[in-house]
């Protein structure tokens, strides 16, 4: 029931934060009062050159008769026809279409600007106009409820700034673009086709091969220079191949360097769609961008693996466990301030979108409580260090070898080869029992001999295990068991307890072994049977082998036998044989040596 209410508040969250986001992005879109600017006419560049290209396509009869009434009222929606004054006032009202063929012939003579001299955004700073210079006089847009518009003033101005140009003799300018001479030499692609001209449709279709060709060639050239000279210097050892990864984003600049260089020769629409802003302005701005974090991002690999490289020349484990890390967070910096970096090269407003990101992540957060825990636990782990990769560890029913160490978890390969990600929250709340940090590790076993074996070989079986185990280096020498020590149901019990000094689990089976194996040769040469679960059946009598008669003893004999047990009785032996004695416990003990 609290994980479907702390998931339902989590979305709530979630919603308000997106609420705030687009509040944010639409509120760049508005004007002051509130009022949606409409598309095509919501910045200065785009009324302008969305009147320059409807005039040109009606001007240069590039469209055909059904598209020219559309796309003389979209032209003339850039004009503010509203509060003409003077004495022709009535007249441009009646012929609207006369201003705007004025206002194309000032720009005919004025020559037009460029699109990266007019403004792309809705709002110039607190500036509600925008004025392009000619040296006989200005053309201004300024922002009014319908969008962004031409001015009445600059409406006005029209018939005297052509007069102006034809009293000084000057003529229109001829643009000479690519787009001038196409239309010239081919005028079949001049026609239209959707939003574009044939000509422009196959610029763009050139312009992406050239990009993909500049992409791919760039980006082997170097991959190529970078790897075979970080190589040639030894300095990543065998992680070139990180390296040449590194090299290959670099193609992206090349795909940025041709949209904003070839990228305005086609002459792309400003209006409606804006396609000339997202293709050279965003294209290129968001390539170039793309290219610069994915070089840091791959570079991220590069340091990691050369920390790596560095990690195995030590002994220490804690670099080892380190490294994983430390690449992880350069990759998340890396990827969250790349994201930053394209979102401010693209000119989005960054501060709302970061208002809504704290309310996402209080949502985030709220909802992600398990996965905080995990960060805090592995931090934990790194300043408690409760183990080290490569140890063999015991957490939560997990057995296994630790491999790495991560943001949410700790990684454990298991001894049947499966990978196990066990959360480090519960490697905080958990017990951990770490196997590898083990000074000694104990081997304790029970070894079953015949119940027929004399009680002699008995005691020199026990003292010759104890002999094996004080000449082996890698045993502990201080503290071992070795007696007699149960009856079982088909065998004497003898208890063997010691401890291996040694490193890891493969010296511990290795010299397990070769304990195991001199008590197997010490038995041989002592006779000593191992049992194993048997039963004896015992013939009574045959007609061919009648029954003895039973050895009977008198209660004196009997009393006798037990006295010579007893104290100072010449049978008794309470500290064992005195050639196999010993006088303290395990490895403390000290050998009666007595006729050896």
């Amino acid at each position: 029931m609290w994980e479907r209410i702390r998931y339902a508040i989590a979305a709530l969250l979630l919603f308000v934060a997106v609420m705030v986001m687009v509040e944010s992005v639409s509120a760049q879109e508005n004007d002051p009062a509130g009022k949606p600017l409409p598309v095509g006419r919501n910045s200065p560049r785009a009324t302008v050159f969305g009147f320059l290209n409807a005039m040109d396509d009606i001007v240069g009869e590039r469209i055909s008769a059904s598209d020219i009434p559309a796309t003389r009222a979209r032209a003339l929606g850039c004009l503010d026809m509203d509060g003409l004054d003077g004495p022709d006032a009535e007249r441009q009202r009646a012929a609207a279409w006369d201003v705007a063929l004025r206002l194309h012939t000032v720009f005919a003579f004025a020559g037009r600007p460029r699109s990266s001299e007019v403004p792309d955004s809705a709002g110039i700073g607190e500036a509600l106009s925008w004025a392009y210079p000619t040296r006989n006089g200005e053309l201004t847009v300024a922002r009014r409820d319908r969008g962004w518009l031409f001015t009445k003033d600059t409406l006005n101005s029209t018939r005297r700034i052509i007069t102006l140009f034809q009293e000084q003799g000057a003529a229109t300018v001829e643009l000479n673009t690519v787009g001038d001479q196409v239309r010239e030499r081919f005028p079949a692609l001049a026609r239209r086709a959707l939003f574009l001209e044939h000509w422009q449709w196959l610029g763009l279709a050139l312009l992406a091969l050239l990009a993909w060709l500049g992409h791919r060639v760039v980006g082997y050239v170097m991959a190529t220079v970078v790897g075979g000279i970080l190589g040639k210097r030894g300095w990543l050892g065998g992680a070139a191949d990180a390296a040449r990864h590194a090299g290959r984003p670099a193609g992206l600049f090349a795909v940025a360097f041709l949209l904003a260089f070839l990228g305005p020769m086609l002459e792309l629409p400003v209006s409606p769609t804006d396609l000339n802003k997202w293709v050279v302005v965003i294209g290129s701005k968001l390539f170039a961008s793309l290219g610069a974090v994915l070089i840091l991002y791959r570079l991220s690999d590069v340091v990691g693996a050369r920390l790596t490289i560095a990690a195995e020349g030590t002994e220490s484990k804690l670099d080892d466990q380190l490294v994983p890390l430390i690449r992880k967070s350069m990759k998340i910096l890396v990827t969250v301030g790349g994201a930053l970096f394209i979102l401010d090269n693209l000119e989005a407003d960054i501060w709302s979108l970061l208002a809504g990101a704290g309310v996402a992540g209080v949502a985030f957060a709220f909802a992600a409580q398990d996965t905080i825990k995990n960060l805090f636990g592995s931090l934990t782990v790194f300043l408690d260090r409760p183990f080290h990769v490569g140890d063999w560890v015991i957490v939560g029913g997990v057995e296994g070898t630790v491999e790495e160490v991560g943001f949410r978890s700790t990684r454990v390969r298991t001894f049947y080869h499966s990978l196990v990600s066990v959360p480090n929250s519960n490697l905080v709340d958990g017990i951990v029992d770490n196997m590898g940090l083990r000074q000694y590790r104990r081997f304790k076993t029970t070894i079953g001999i015949r119940y027929d074996t004399p009680p002699k070989r008995i005691e020199a079986f026990c003292h010759g295990i104890r002999r094996i185990v004080r000449n082996n280096e890698h045993m502990r020498q201080d503290y071992f068991e070795v007696y007699l020590n149960d009856w079982g149901p088909s065998s004497l019990n003898i208890l063997v307890y010691v401890f291996f000094d040694v490193p890891d689990w493969d010296a511990e089976l290795r010299e397990r072994q070769n304990f195991m194996l001199e008590v197997i040769r010490l038995a041989h040469e002592l006779g000593i049977g191992f049992a194993f679960p048997t039963r004896t059946l015992e013939v009574e009598a045959t007609p061919e082998r009648p029954a003895s008669a039973p050895n009977r003893r008198t209660d004196d004999e009997l009393s006798e036998v037990t006295d010579r047990f007893g104290r100072s009785g010449d049978l008794a032996r309470p500290g064992g044989t005195e050639r196999f004695s010993s006088r303290s416990r395990g490895g403390g003990e000290e050998e009666a040596r007595g006729g050896e």
